[in-house]
């Protein structure tokens, strides 16, 4: 059954510790670091009242994975992603913003690159995400994320600085070029670039 995507009047304003979640704060007016980060993605435990929280913002929609804005504040925002199978990003980098992303439920793939000098990018490594899967994604990640499963997946994904550019990567060529990312509640980029509302 494909639940179809609701268009909301407002972000959700689900701060992070509405769901259990407390993410490193700023210091000196810098983002946490790559340790930082580790240490929160391993922390990172959804619980049966965190999910009566989530409930209502998952939803999916049949022409592309769909991003969730719930909650957006100075140092990081909140995204929740809901993915039907064989939906996928398109090659991306996070424009300077670091995050983690935990898989809640189903299972993404998920493949990284580098650019080694000019030219096409080099794969960097590939994985699997099954549920509770937490990944860190510094400044420099490049990749991109894949539901290739057989369920639809949910995932929770946190950035800092909050989102408001994504670099597409073309990695045959190796060419990188900006979107936009709205702020509106209902986030519909990555995928395919020409679907953007």
């Amino acid at each position: 059954m494909i639940i179809p995507t609701r268009h909301l009047d407002g972000i959700a304003d689900i701060a992070p510790g509405k769901i259990g979640v407390v993410p490193p704060a700023w210091r000196d007016g810098r983002p946490p670091s790559e340790e930082q980060l580790a240490a929160f993605a391993r922390s990172f435990r959804m619980t049966p009242a965190a999910w009566g929280v989530l409930a209502p913002h998952v939803g999916f929609d049949a022409r592309q994975y769909r991003r969730v804005r719930l909650y957006r504040g100075p140092e990081w925002e909140a995204l929740l992603l809901c993915w039907l199978p064989g939906q996928g990003t398109s090659v991306h980098d996070h424009a300077g913003s670091v995050g983690v992303s935990v898989v809640l439920c189903g299972s993404l793939a998920e493949i990284r690159y580098e650019r080694r000098g000019p030219g096409p990018l080099a794969i960097a490594g590939t994985g699997e995400c099954p549920p509770d899967t937490a990944s860190i994604e510094i400044a420099a990640t490049i990749h991109e994320m894949r539901n290739d499963g057989r369920h639809p997946a949910v995932s929770l994904h946190m950035y800092s600085p909050p989102l408001t550019m994504l670099g597409a990567h073309d990695p045959a060529l190796g060419t990188r070029w900006e979107i936009p990312v709205a702020d509106s509640p209902d986030v519909q980029v990555g995928g395919n670039p020409n679907l953007i509302d």
